[in-house]
């Protein structure tokens, strides 16, 4: 043990990193205040007819990348999106009676996009867990074009 550590200190230490590695996942689901959906749950949602919509909060360049982006969904970079949902466009209003699926990268991103999307009256929002990373990862299908 490194001289001047006491074993209470390095409990105290590897508690704490604890607790940040926990908030890590915690805080985007506080932040968002919608439920957090596996991707299989959404395909599933999707492919059996509901009519909803994923929304993909990335940019244009990611949304079309080698990661590609969930088939059909629609690309609203975060970064647009409070101009977009303003109230003089209304652009995406027609969205609000819909079920929507916010997907990012990571799911970092969309929780912040969903508490956005509440904000403005949206009343059926999920974040899809793990974002396009979790889609790619369970085998879902992906368009890059």
């Amino acid at each position: 043990m490194p001289e001047g550590f006491d074993p209470q200190t390095i409990w105290m230490v590897a508690i704490l990193l604890m607790v940040f590695a926990a908030m890590k996942y915690a805080i985007p689901r506080l932040v968002a205040g919608v439920p957090f959906l596996d991707p299989q749950a959404v395909q599933q949602r999707m492919t059996a007819g509901e009519e909803a919509v994923i929304l993909d909060v990335r940019t244009p360049g990611e949304f079309t990348g080698p990661l590609g982006h969930a088939p059909g969904s629609v690309n609203v970079p975060f970064g647009d999106l409070s101009d977009r949902l303003s109230a003089g466009a209304g652009e995406l209003d027609e969205l609000k009676g819909l079920p929507v699926f916010v997907i990012c990268k990571t799911a970092n991103r969309s929780p912040h996009a969903a508490r956005l999307l509440k904000k403005r009256g949206f009343t059926n929002v999920a974040v899809v867990k793990g974002g396009m990373n979790g889609w790619k990862r369970a085998g879902l299908p992906v368009e890059t074009a």
